[in-house]
């Protein structure tokens, strides 16, 4: 079974699944083919400090974000908004330009919580196991870390005003891309 024949349960709040269509592969493929990819020479490597439970702690008493990654034009936005639009069967919008981590990039301790509704991200790891998505659980408190396999990975989980989902993500010593959309109801 294809992702795009797949049912979401948008009642669940988190769920990850890998890229297996061919057609949305396709246009992921492109974008990272089409980039220029040289490291700025201002960007410097982070420790997984950067992501750290205690990090976040800071985070929320200062409402501070901070990253370090290469922001990318996302040219191939329309076609993979179609996709994801017949996938969902719901109207989605770009949250963004694409994201570039390099070896020691990151995205700190954030909420989206000004946006509430679905996310969905579409990430490419170059390797297994060296980036990551982590977040706290909303209702035990816990901190959670999804390691990503290698390829294309589809995220989808949601973002509530009133219980915000704090999270994050790090590239340990690989590549990671990755692109954001929102999911309209």
């Amino acid at each position: 079974m294809g992702l795009l024949d797949q049912q979401f349960d948008l009642t669940d709040s988190f769920f990850e699944v890998e890229v297996t269509d061919s057609n949305l592969l396709f246009h992921l493929n492109s974008f990272i083919g089409e980039q220029n990819w040289q490291i700025p020479e201002s960007y410097k490597p982070k420790s997984l400090e950067a992501v750290s439970e205690k990090r976040l702690l800071e985070i929320k008493e200062k409402s501070h974000l901070d990253k370090n990654s290469v922001s990318l034009p996302f040219t191939k936005a329309s076609e993979i908004g179609n996709i994801l639009t017949k996938l969902f069967k719901k109207q989605v919008n770009i949250s963004g330009n694409g994201s570039w981590y390099p070896p020691g990039g990151y995205l700190g301790w954030h909420t989206n919580k000004a946006l509430p509704g679905w996310r969905v991200y579409l990430t490419y790891a170059q390797e297994p196991n060296r980036s990551f998505f982590r977040y706290q659980d909303t209702v035990s408190g816990e901190i959670k870390t999804a390691y990503e396999e290698a390829g294309w990975q589809m995220r989808r989980f949601r973002i509530l005003a009133e219980e915000p989902l704090w999270h994050c993500v790090y590239s340990e010593d690989t590549n990671r891309y990755s692109v954001g959309w929102n999911i309209i109801f």
